[in-house]
């Protein structure tokens, strides 16, 4: 249907997600999907059987920018700004990735990790963030982390919202093609994981540790500082997490030289 990375699953069972594709030949890249289930999960205890999930049936809709007369102004150059949520047709859900032209769904450059905003979600609103990876070497394109919001939980789970991308950090050659990304549960700030073309650029992936954006006038974050660096150039970070206190922060390194991944865990975070 699609490839993903990662998803934004939200407590009700409503889940966000992106395609990992790049544009090409003029086709746009991946979208970003949104699926209610049919059946809304309110807790309970376990689910013991996969039929029970909230997962098991609903809809799912895709992601389209631009909403001058009509939304009319979608398409190239519409990357950023309000849109809607277009429903997939039941009969189009098995090849997922093809309605973005279709449909005419606004694509990205390898939409990779996402992860919530839990300030937001403890307000009952929704916003989770995401990394568009990019193409460094081939292209010189340094990829972006993007923040969506899509109203209340309850706005977004009825479609009543008015989803918006906003830029919140734009790649460098520094920090270079951002695939994971971690929430701290407590400071609010975003975990960034590099996956560099590090061998053809002759540097290391980093962590990076960026904050949420302030009082200031743009949406951006208002400042990223490196925390952690790989001294093996073929190994990127993946898949970090803290754990529900912050005080500890659980990361995969993958590709190491020596044929073997590994799983630290970094602490001194000053919950």
């Amino acid at each position: 249907r699609l490839a993903f990375e990662g998803i934004a699953l939200y407590p009700n069972g409503v889940m966000y997600y992106g395609d990992e594709n790049r544009p090409s030949n003029g086709n746009p890249g991946g979208a970003y999907f949104k699926f209610v289930p049919t059946t809304l999960w309110s807790g309970g205890g376990a689910i013991t059987n996969l039929n029970d999930s909230p997962l098991a049936g609903g809809k799912v809709y895709g992601l389209k920018l631009g909403r001058r007369s009509g939304n009319t102004d979608f398409g190239q150059g519409s990357n950023t700004g309000q849109g809607i949520w277009v429903e997939i047709p039941a009969a189009s859900i098995a090849t997922l990735r093809a309605t973005t032209s279709t449909l005419k769904l606004t694509g990205y450059y390898r939409p990779e990790d996402a992860d919530i905003d839990g300030k937001a979600l403890a307000a009952g609103n929704v916003r989770f963030c995401a990394n568009n990876t990019g193409n460094e070497s081939s292209s010189r394109n340094w990829g972006e982390t993007i923040c969506i919001t899509d109203g209340t939980l309850a706005e977004a789970t009825a479609i009543t919202a008015i989803p918006e991308v906003q830029t919140f950090v734009v790649g460098t050659k520094s920090l270079t093609m951002m695939d994971n990304i971690a929430y701290h549960p407590t400071k609010g700030f975003w975990v960034l994981h590099e996956d560099a073309d590090g061998v053809a650029e002759g540097r290391n992936n980093d962590l990076w540790a960026c904050l949420e954006d302030g009082a200031d006038d743009d949406t951006l974050s208002d400042g990223c500082v490196r925390v952690a660096t790989l001294n093996d150039l073929t190994a990127e970070w993946t898949g970090g997490i803290f754990n529900a206190d912050g005080s500890h922060f659980y990361v995969s390194v993958q590709h190491n030289i020596t044929g073997h991944g590994v799983i630290l865990d970094i602490s001194g975070w000053n919950r």
